[in-house]
């Protein structure tokens, strides 16, 4: 439930106007905060899997043309199962993992920003008549993700996002 307010947040500031940046501040103490910091909490073991699934994409298809997102989207039956979806590029999934090991900066809590840019693909569907009708957003922007750890190795477990900017005056990286 709480992914995907996330997730309506930054689709919604994002289809605004386009100039907004979704940053979560730090200004919660540590000793107020639910969760532990990056990678020392420990992950559900299915949580690693359960994000590529939901967004890293997993077939290869001509990400700038809805057409063919609707075909993947009606092929792997989540046409309009949600009003937003967001997803990352396989070829990008060894980096992104890396955000968890030392190329992401702590945001709050378990949230790790990236410190590179990635293409994240915003899709809005909806099936009518039959026929999934999509319109899609491509961004070129920081990843939020939570990062946890499950046998000394750290991963990310939820995407939570996505920011223009890296926030000012992080220096702590996230590593396990």
């Amino acid at each position: 439930m709480i992914s995907s307010f996330l997730l309506s947040l930054s689709v919604t500031l994002v289809f605004s106007d386009g100039s907004h940046d979704v940053i979560s501040s730090d200004n919660q103490p540590e000793m107020f905060s639910n969760r532990p910091p990056p990678c020392k909490g420990t992950a559900n073991p299915h949580a690693l899997n359960a994000f590529i699934n939901n967004h890293i994409l997993q077939h290869h298809f001509d990400t700038s043309k809805p057409s063919a997102w609707a075909s993947y989207l009606t092929a792997a039956r989540i046409c309009g199962v949600q009003p937003h979806l967001s997803f990352l590029h396989k070829n990008d999934f060894k980096n992104i993992v890396h955000i968890c090991k030392g190329q992401g900066v702590r945001d709050t809590d378990n949230m790790c920003i990236s410190v590179s840019k990635f293409r994240v693909f915003i899709v809005q569907s909806v099936m009518r008549n039959g026929h999934c009708q999509v319109q899609l957003q491509i961004e070129h922007a920081h990843l939020i993700v939570a990062c946890e750890a499950y046998h000394n190795f750290c991963f990310p477990v939820h995407f939570g996002g996505f920011t223009y900017r890296l926030p000012p005056g992080h220096s702590h990286y996230c590593t396990a």
